[in-house]
């Protein structure tokens, strides 16, 4: 099958759900032609090099925000979006966003929209929450719609019709990370000094930084947290607030691997209940107490992580260095169900039976 994968985040970024899923289809047999929207605010760029895919940027326009722009880059990529069609013959459309569509929906063939966030609430701005409103309807009444939360399954009902062909197929862990869990064991914390507490995923003005600084300034405990990714905000100035910025996987992973915690510090909100985080996923084959936010779209990860509800609740809960949560057999047995390469074959059941 040949589909031609469209992202709206770029392949250099850190390695999200898109990535990995246009890696697994390939993986599987399909020819995956992806391409991707580049931003042009400076930021460090990872290789994310992949054996199989030869990703390729849609054409860059500025300030595409604004209309005059916005229409322009509408006719440009969908001219571009058409001759790669008109060349390479695609049996299907895999859109990550749904800005996306406008530029294939005309094409008349089968479209997929991964929905992997709730992409109106990223946007305060009544003209861009408007604009994904209209395109998010187009894309749903175009396209085969996967989501990746229960959350967004039901936000997607409300706004745009429960008869929606709609399909949950949730985020999973790399390989990678799986067949090193292992491993992990074996890695000492790095700094006896310090309990140190690691975060790995973007940054951006959903992260908690109370939370943070709360541990920071109020724990009896000496307390280390480790940032690693990508920020889109400015960073609080603390004593022992490391920031790292982006690392490629293999790094983060070593780095991850020697703390003594992993963290998950998200401020709640409409945004967030609609999030399956691929970070918990990776964080259970660290073999490390995991300390996150509560809320309903990730309670099936109880027997793993150590939920709270108030800044207290997460001081309590690290002042007493509990062990990693739950056994080994169950840790393995999750991570066998939850794989990229598993989710895939959910995917391509949602394929073969709609398109």
């Amino acid at each position: 099958m040949k589909i031609l994968y469209l992202m709206h985040i770029e392949w250099g970024w850190i390695k999200q759900r898109p990535h990995f899923i246009a890696e697994e289809l390939e993986s599987a047999g399909n020819k995956v032609d992806v391409r991707y929207e580049t931003s042009l605010r400076r930021f460090k760029r990872l290789e994310n090099k992949s054996d199989r895919i030869k990703p390729k940027r849609l054409i860059p326009i500025p300030k595409k925000r604004h209309y005059p722009m916005r229409f322009l880059d509408i006719v440009i990529n969908t001219a571009y979006v058409y001759i790669l069609h008109k060349r390479k013959k695609y049996d299907v459309i895999w859109i990550c966003h749904p800005g996306l569509v406008q530029y294939v929906y005309h094409l008349g063939i089968p479209i997929i929209y991964d929905c992997m966030d709730d992409h109106v609430e990223f946007h305060g701005n009544r003209k861009d929450r408007n604009f994904l409103i209209e395109t998010e309807d187009l894309a749903c009444s175009v396209s085969t719609v996967i989501v990746s939360s229960n959350y967004l399954k039901k936000k997607i009902a409300e706004r745009y019709g429960s008869n929606l062909n709609v399909s949950l197929v949730r985020n999973g862990l790399s390989q990678s990370i799986a067949s090193k869990f292992h491993n992990f064991y074996s890695m000492l914390p790095e700094s006896d000094l310090y309990y140190t507490i690691v975060y790995f995923g973007a940054i951006a003005e959903w992260f908690d930084f109370g939370a943070i600084q709360t541990l920071l300034q109020s724990s009896r405990k000496k307390i280390k947290i480790v940032l690693i990714g990508p920020s889109e905000v400015d960073l609080p100035k603390e004593e022992n607030l490391i920031y790292t910025g982006p690392m490629d996987h293999e790094s983060m992973m070593v780095y991850a691997g020697k703390a003594d915690a992993l963290i998950m510090p998200f401020k709640l909100s409409e945004l967030i209940y609609g999030v399956d985080p691929v970070k918990l996923y990776e964080y259970i084959c660290f073999n490390k107490p995991v300390f996150s936010i509560y809320y309903e779209e990730i309670f099936r990860f109880e027997k793993f992580v150590y939920f709270y509800k108030t800044y207290e609740e997460l001081c309590l809960l690290v002042e007493s260095t509990p062990p990693a949560k739950g056994s080994d057999l169950e840790k393995l047995d999750f991570i066998k169900e939850n794989t990229w390469e598993n989710r895939t074959k959910e995917i391509e059941d949602v394929i073969g039976k709609n398109v």
